[in-house]
């Protein structure tokens, strides 16, 4: 879809636009951004691993050869397995989610996204929460396989994350129930769990007791698993005006 921060309206995801600054020049120019990933020899360049898109603590799992159709995508066979990603960008949150578990509701249609919303153009003067206390990327690993707990679950399929070319991975915090089975069914419905529950669109590791998060400020912290869903929340919106006390 088309939008400021892509007038083309491609398919195409954050990964592939950041590999000259994370020292994959060369890869970048095998990619052309101007088809969607799925086209062209795009698929060939995202075969090729790059170490700095997974998490050591995953488990390891084999390159994606098939996916299932997530329209405009078609259902594809990839000739070379797609290389896979840990790591997904967190677009701010789901406000239906989020403000159940709220006081009084705060998130809604303008202040709900964080600095990697789908076709945006924010820049750092934006990010008025601060750029040290706003997420831009969580973890979300093992992505295609479906996780609840640290159980793969082999009945359940998913159409997004399925390499590190994928543009339809990114997702909204919702919040979720400790066994994975629902997210952003709010307080009443047991949706408490801000992570490690789900790793289909929700914050998702293998680290014991939390994950790692990159920050605006380029700073990757460790944010335990039982941190207040709320607390949680406000770090993944960058001018909804939240207070957040310091760790």
């Amino acid at each position: 879809m088309a939008g400021p921060g892509n007038p083309a309206g491609k398919f195409v995801g954050w990964r592939p636009l950041i590999l000259p600054y994370i020292e994959q020049a060369n890869l970048k120019k095998l990619y052309d951004i101007k088809l969607n990933w799925w086209e062209g020899t795009n698929p060939v360049t995202a075969a090729v691993p790059v170490a700095a898109f997974l998490c050591p603590s995953t488990p390891t799992r084999a390159g994606v050869t098939t996916a299932v159709a997530k329209p405009p995508r078609p259902a594809m066979i990839f000739s070379n397995p797609v290389a896979p990603t840990d790591y997904e960008a967190n677009m701010g949150v789901q406000p239906a989610s989020i403000n159940p578990h709220l006081p009084t509701a705060l998130y809604n249609a303008t202040n709900r996204f964080s600095i990697m919303s789908r076709n945006s153009t924010s820049q750092f003067r934006d990010v008025r929460d601060g750029t040290s206390s706003t997420i831009a990327v969580v973890e979300c690993a093992a992505r295609p396989k479906v996780y609840r707990g640290q159980t793969e679950n082999s009945t359940l399929s998913n159409d997004q994350g399925i390499c590190w070319a994928d543009s339809e991975g990114p997702f909204s915090f919702d919040g979720a129930k400790a066994d994975g089975s629902a997210e952003g069914c709010g307080p009443a419905g047991g949706c408490t769990r801000p992570m490690n529950v789900k790793n289909d669109n929700e914050p998702y590791s293998f680290h014991s007791g939390g994950g790692n998060f990159l920050f605006v400020d380029g700073r990757v912290k460790f944010v335990n698993q039982s941190i207040n869903l709320a607390v949680f929340a406000a770090m993944c919106t960058m001018n909804a005006n939240e207070v957040i006390a310091s760790d």
